[in-house]
């Protein structure tokens, strides 16, 4: 938006400041408010903005950092339940506007399928003059979409219980206690949307019954807390934003492709692999050379013997060092297996979790934790080498 487009009086969203305060810090955030009127311009040519339009004094924004308040489209204001109609009016990648109407991700967002119910949560014009919405969903999925593609959800309110009541939480007190006009002491409880037949009580706008057992009103039905926000106040459960996820970061060379597949397909030792194709020397970031022997590898199938800096060593390959990019993934190695012994007289018993194996092989030698007749002993019941023991004697 430029200064010629900004019109004195008229309401106006910030999304971003770069003159003054922080946008975090901002009184515009710290309040929560809807919009700022545009005011004018001072002496020294900074656009500023009031929280009315007779304001003498504000906060100051370029034309950049805001865009035009739009309270309602064909019915549509925010906080109104909307189904997805045309999912063709989608945006998955809209940076700028992702960025204007305050999404969680910025970069990219799915495309939501036809059906999907939301909550709006911003309006805004595109610079065609297309009007689009910010959707989200109480998974806090976010989609952008053109205002034509969506539909009001028929009969929102009607929807709720016609006696209904809610868990009085730290998370809905504050509200509740503003809804039901009167001072609230306690989580422990429920509110009612209305005063029972059978007690008589003064409350503002006869609303916002408190009790202690909702099992004394079956007449009742619980909501939650989305339900009482989004149909009851009309407005969006602002929950708080998870903290991203750290993403590990690569160079932007071929050894940081190379580390980037290694970690991807997180091969490891033990793995069954097959060497499928021959590769060139150095290739993206490998750090080794093929041999023309390694061709005689190539179609069979390995176990990973060891992974390093300059290649993946299987076993009975004399040695080679595979690049990332010739292995493909067969199947992933067995899990360790413990088995538990334990000895009566000169029978033995194994278990395996559940299932139990028997020795009727007189025990004659096998005294405290003797190696060697362990091992005899695992001969006998047919275990091999991949598995871990550990003997209770």
């Amino acid at each position: 938006m430029t200064a010629e487009q900004l019109i004195i009086g008229n309401k106006y969203v910030p999304f971003q400041k770069t003159i003054g305060d922080s946008f975090s810090s901002s009184r515009f955030v710290r309040e929560g408010l809807d919009f700022l009127y545009y005011i004018g311009t001072n002496n020294t040519g900074k656009h500023k903005f009031g929280e009315s339009s007779t304001s003498s004094s504000g906060a100051f924004y370029n034309p950049e950092d805001v865009y035009e308040y739009i309270e309602e489209y064909n019915g549509i204001r925010r906080g109104m339940a909307v189904v997805i109609q045309c999912n063709l009016e989608t945006y998955s990648t809209y940076t700028t506007m992702f960025k204007r109407l305050g999404f969680i991700n910025k970069e990219r967002n799915e495309l939501w399928s036809n059906g999907t119910e939301g909550v709006v949560f911003a309006i805004s014009k595109a610079s065609n003059g297309t009007v689009i919405l910010g959707v989200r969903d109480s998974y806090r999925n976010e989609c952008l979409i053109n205002a034509s593609g969506v539909r009001l959800v028929d009969d929102v309110v009607s929807s709720l219980p016609t006696k209904w009541a809610i868990k009085i939480n730290p998370s809905n007190m504050e509200d509740l206690i503003e809804w039901r006009a009167f001072r609230i002491d306690s989580t422990d409880g429920y509110i009612l949307c209305d005063i029972p037949e059978n007690r008589s009580h003064s409350l503002p706008h006869n609303r916002g019954f408190s009790v202690i057992n909702i099992n004394d009103y079956p007449e009742y039905t619980l909501i939650t807390d989305e339900q009482f926000y989004n149909q009851v106040l009309k407005k969006f459960i602002d929950m708080p934003q998870e903290t991203p996820q750290e993403t590990k970061q690569y160079p932007k060379t071929a050894e940081g492709l190379y580390q980037m597949t290694v970690d991807l397909l997180a091969f490891e030792v033990g793995d069954t692999v097959r060497v499928t194709h021959k590769v060139p020397d150095h290739y993206n970031g490998w750090q080794n050379c093929w041999s023309d022997s390694m061709d005689n590898f190539i179609g069979n199938e390995y176990k990973i013997q060891g992974i390093f800096e300059t290649g993946i060593q299987l076993e009975y390959t004399d040695g080679y060092k595979f690049p990332i990019y010739s292995l493909e993934l067969v199947r992933r190695k067995e899990p360790i297996r413990t088995h538990t012994l334990s000895f009566t007289g000169t029978d033995g018993t194994m278990t395996d979790g559940d299932e139990f194996v028997y020795f009727n092989n007189p025990i004659t030698k096998l005294s405290g934790n003797d190696v060697y007749w362990l091992v005899e002993l695992l001969k006998m019941a047919g275990v091999d080498k991949k598995y871990s023991v550990s003997a209770n004697i």
